[in-house]
């Protein structure tokens, strides 16, 4: 088993960004769609790889050891990006019950300033943390919090901020700063590797066929409509794993986009409550502008009329053909 950064990007007329908004200007520059691709390198380790033949909840958790013990033998240092959600909870339970080594474990809480305090917001990770605390110094190093502060909102004072990943490394703008230019400065010389949980491929039917693939958002917003109970049996059959029977609530999803989950809702209160309105007429701005930007470019964004996010892309789709996946690019 080899390691590999499999590195994903935008791709306009051949042309790379990793900047989704780069990429829309470029769009509309040369009038040429805006794909986006995963590396070569990944194309080439799905094709390699071979299907479970009829996967279950013990055949997947011992598929994840696998991957944890070889990045533990293979790297100086395991870092976690943990929430206590199901996919990074799943990967610290195994790595503890199998005796595999994190030096350190990152929190990030959403709410910001005095919302990171708030017992509402921060439910998740708060459950989080007391889990960490209690394998500290035996499965886990150490363990970082990151609250957001006033001054980590100064990157909205520099114009055209959100094309620049110096200050921004995602297609969502959110209500909070971005984890990902906090873990490019903070861990830009570790030792090591960052683990994070990630959402789930896709799967598509058409024309008889079955086709796996990913988008580029790290986290979709897809309303979940089945009952609770039914939810955790499917999270379940993926082999995830619950802090408990309360973090089950957290895997249910909004009507639309990331700005109308709790936390959000919970953040954009808290930045009126506490008097950060600046801050705030400059999120509503700055959305209000990027529609305005971008609305008149087909496939581009959507607006709910106050927040704006960008149309969600699919990578290229994989067939899934005898238990191995070929890979038959976007136009299937």
């Amino acid at each position: 088993m080899e390691t590999v950064v499999y590195d994903s990007y935008y791709d306009v007329g051949g042309n790379q960004f990793a900047n989704v908004f780069q990429a829309l200007d470029h769009a509309n520059q040369t009038q040429k769609f805006c794909y986006f691709n995963i590396h070569k390198d990944w194309i080439n380790a799905l094709e390699r790889t071979y299907s479970l033949p009829k996967p279950n909840r013990q055949s997947l958790q011992v598929l994840y050891l696998k991957k944890l013990k070889h990045l533990r033998q293979n790297h100086n240092k395991l870092v976690l990006a943990y929430s206590g959600g199901s996919d990074s909870h799943t990967i610290l339970k195994i790595a503890i019950d199998n005796d595999i080594y994190f030096d350190e474990v990152i929190i990030e809480y959403p709410g910001v300033m005095e919302a990171a305090n708030d017992q509402i917001i921060n439910a998740e990770q708060i459950m989080a943390l007391e889990f960490v605390n209690r394998h500290i110094g035996k499965s886990i190093g150490k363990v970082t919090v990151i609250k957001w502060t006033e001054k980590d909102y100064e990157y909205l004072n520099h114009a055209g901020w959100y094309k620049n990943p110096k200050f921004y490394q995602h297609n969502k703008i959110k209500v909070r700063p971005c984890v990902k230019v906090y873990m490019a400065k903070h861990y830009n010389d570790l030792d090591g590797v960052i683990i994070t949980g990630h959402e789930k491929p896709g799967v598509r039917f058409k024309n008889n066929k079955f086709y796996w693939f990913v988008t580029d958002t790290g986290t979709t917003e897809h309303k979940i409509i089945i009952p609770l109970a039914e939810t955790k049996k499917f999270y379940e059959s993926l082999g995830l794993e619950f802090i408990n029977q309360e973090s089950v609530k957290f895997t249910q999803k909004p009507n639309w986009g990331t700005h109308h989950n709790y936390k959000n809702k919970g953040i954009i209160d808290s930045l009126e409550k506490y008097g950060h309105r600046q801050i705030l007429d400059k999120i509503f701005n700055l959305h209000e502008h990027i529609n305005n930007e971008y609305k008149n470019t087909n496939h581009a964004v959507q607006s709910d009329g106050t927040f704006v996010k960008t149309v969600e892309r699919y990578s290229q789709m994989f067939e899934y053909v005898e238990n191995t996946l070929i890979c038959r690019g976007h136009d299937v």
